[in-house]
């Protein structure tokens, strides 16, 4: 897997929900959507939609996926890959 750019870094975790989100699924994973929306009090389509970011830059991946009520519940954990980086060590040290 290529390694991470400093400008794709900063494009993942410009966003300040996404700065929040990220330290909740390293602390309690593997979380869904809607878990990590109960523990930081934020909506779950904002929540939804800034994991699917963070998924994109490969800050999380898919750990596990359930049917419930004909939904499928989806759950996801932190690359260590990634978050091992120095780059979003840096980035991570200096915005949190």
């Amino acid at each position: 897997m290529p390694a991470l750019t400093k400008v794709e870094v900063a494009q993942a975790l410009k966003h300040p929900l996404r700065l929040q989100l990220l330290p909740v699924f390293i602390a309690n994973s593997p979380l869904s959507p809607k878990e990590a929306s109960g523990l930081i009090d934020a909506s779950l389509s904002d929540v939804s939609y800034h994991v699917r970011v963070l998924v994109k830059f490969r800050f999380l991946v898919l750990y596990e996926e359930e049917r419930v009520r004909g939904a499928l519940k989806s759950y996801y954990l932190p690359n260590d890959e990634v978050l091992k980086s120095p780059l979003v060590k840096q980035f991570l040290a200096e915005h949190t």
